[in-house]
């Protein structure tokens, strides 16, 4: 009589009571205790985020038996520090039992105190923590296995710097003009660990600039329950969208040095020149001030300067001449997705001015008012000038378009116009919204 089980094979069900056989008895009374080399022939993914990096190491290993031994170079201090997890897609190994090997002592400094110099000799920073990781590992059967083991490390850190040097004159808008960027990562390694042929990504939000908010320091108990609490409570910055950015492949990111890696790199690229006037400056019925427009100079993120990939936001040293003697001005730049438009903000422009004037509102039938509006843009040089006016009525009330003398791209609740104003001349751009009082 054949006994009914539960369908698995004999040599599966032997390999399964070894296995748990295993797990109960430890590593002593476990047969095939052979020390495995493990192998990579993939690079290792490194995402590096705010405050800490994942790390995920390829790796295959060649198991002679149920339950092997396995060493993993430079692994102990991820295992004294967190949790080491071994991913299996095959779900064919199990990792029984993790162990880091003790650190060795070091020896005493020795201090020479002969001749007039006294020097120090001590173990350099990193003796001792470059030591191999153990893991006891079982299969379902012998073989050529493949795992990744993921981890998690801090005192990883990446930060972006561009250098900029603008060729061209700003005052003299009618000169052609080029710049030269310069952009490069520095990769900071105070981990403790070592990785060779890395593939380094890095998710990082723009922060423009600014330091995050910190919570200032007070004795104020407030009322939780209370909705007149929310006027004191401290409120944390919004959370910036992500990005992703390659930072580069087949890296060797040494423990205790910084690696700088290049970014960029723009050699006498020309440039646009646009006079770009913010709603928000554009002052309305005043007989004596006017806004002047900023001088911004762009160019695209061709495949050319940047290998066609998104620009992180970072800081940026701009100097103005043939030579970087001269330090214009210190910017930064946002986050460029590849094809995107970089901008920078070179300053006021003297001889070209603008003002906004009311020129009243009538009364509609259907609700609300019609609200007449007037751009003057005048220019005082001697060449013409093409200015980018982002506009935006100065209307604290809900409002909607109603028309407009000039063509324009309407930009979420903002209205861009593009306007060429002649030499000594001055051009005039009229609209009208509908503006509707509040309960209507």
């Amino acid at each position: 009589m054949k006994r009914r089980g539960s369908g698995m094979p004999g040599k599966v069900r032997r390999r399964g009571w070894a296995v748990a056989w295993c797990l109960v008895a430890g590593s002593a009374l476990c047969p095939g205790q052979d020390v495995a080399a493990p192998r990579r022939d993939e690079p290792t993914r490194v995402v590096l985020r705010e405050r800490h990096a994942v790390i995920r190491e390829p790796w295959q290993v060649t198991l002679t038996s149920l339950t092997n031994t396995v060493q993993f170079p430079g692994l102990s201090l991820a295992l004294e520090r967190g949790v080491v997890h071994l991913a299996d897609r095959r779900r064919e190994v199990q990792v029984l039992e993790w162990r880091a090997p003790a650190s060795p002592s070091l020896p005493a400094p020795r201090v020479n105190t002969a001749g007039r110099a006294v020097t120090v000799e001590a173990a350099p920073a990193n003796a001792g923590l470059l030591r191999p990781g153990v893991a006891r590992i079982a299969s379902g059967s012998p073989g050529n296995k493949r795992f990744d083991l993921i981890y998690a490390v801090t005192g990883l850190s990446v930060s972006v710097r561009y250098d900029v040097l603008v060729r061209g004159s700003l005052t003299n808008l009618a000169e052609p003009m080029s710049i030269d960027v310069d952009g490069w990562y520095s990769l900071a390694n105070e981990s403790g660990m070592t990785w060779e042929g890395v593939t380094l990504q890095w998710i990082s939000a723009d922060t423009q600039g600014r330091p995050p908010s910190v919570k200032p320091p007070g004795i104020l108990e407030l009322d939780e329950d209370s909705p007149l609490s929310d006027a004191w409570r401290f409120t944390p910055d919004e959370p910036g969208v992500p990005h992703r950015y390659l930072v580069g492949t087949n890296l060797v990111l040494p423990d205790r040095q910084t690696v700088l890696l290049p970014l960029m790199s723009v050699a006498r690229r020309p440039v646009d020149r646009i006079l770009l006037l913010r709603a928000e400056e554009i002052p309305t019925d005043s007989r004596t001030a006017r806004a002047q427009p900023s001088q911004i100079i762009s160019f695209r993120n061709a495949a050319e300067s940047g290998r066609a990939r998104s620009m992180p936001p970072g800081p940026a040293v701009i100097h103005v001449g043939s030579q970087r003697s001269t330090l214009f001005q210190r910017a930064w730049f946002n986050h460029t997705p590849a094809q995107g438009e970089i901008r920078i903000d070179m300053g006021k422009v003297d001889g070209v001015q603008a003002r906004r004037i009311a020129r009243g509102r009538v009364n509609r039938a259907d609700g609300g008012y019609e609200q007449t509006y007037e751009l003057r843009i005048e220019n005082a040089l001697d060449t013409p000038v093409r200015v980018v006016v982002d506009e935006q009525p100065p209307v604290s009330l809900s409002w909607t378009f109603l028309r407009s003398n000039h063509a324009f791209n309407r930009q979420e609740r903002r209205m861009v116009y593009t306007l060429e104003v002649g030499a000594k001349s001055e051009r005039v751009v009229q609209y009208a919204v509908r503006v509707m009082m509040p309960g209507e």
